[in-house]
């Protein structure tokens, strides 16, 4: 047996709708377009990203080798590289919120290059 009582009320609340919330509009500062530059900026770096994650793994017998390892030990290379960019994701998206996002993917992506470097001269 249903309670009578019960769904009047239920019918009433529903009906009672608080007008007074504040719909954001299009000129609202958290809604306005990215800048182009930014964009690019994060595209690159998007790409990049996934980019330095897979080459480490066809790369593996060959850095196996030359560091003399056995196979077990090339596979912690990349399991290194993985946990290094797990554990500083949410370090460096932190120091993006305090520091800025845009001068913190900038110096990334000046280390990024400077630690590429010396690799891009091996023969």
């Amino acid at each position: 047996m249903v309670d009578a009582s019960f769904e009047p009320q239920a019918q009433e609340a529903s009906t009672n709708v608080d007008h007074s919330v504040r719909h954001r509009s299009r000129s609202d500062e958290r809604w306005r377009r990215p800048e182009p530059l930014t964009l690019a900026v994060l595209a690159i770096a998007g790409t990049t990203f996934a980019l330095l994650q897979a080459i480490v793994v066809p790369a593996l017998p060959t850095i196996g080798h030359a560091l003399g390892a056995t196979s077990g030990g090339a596979a912690w290379i990349l399991t290194i590289n993985l946990l290094s960019t797990a554990v500083l994701t949410p370090i460096l998206g932190r120091a993006g919120d305090i520091l800025g996002k845009d001068r913190v993917l900038g110096a990334v992506m000046v280390a990024l290059a400077g630690v590429s470097e010396p690799g891009r001269r091996v023969p």
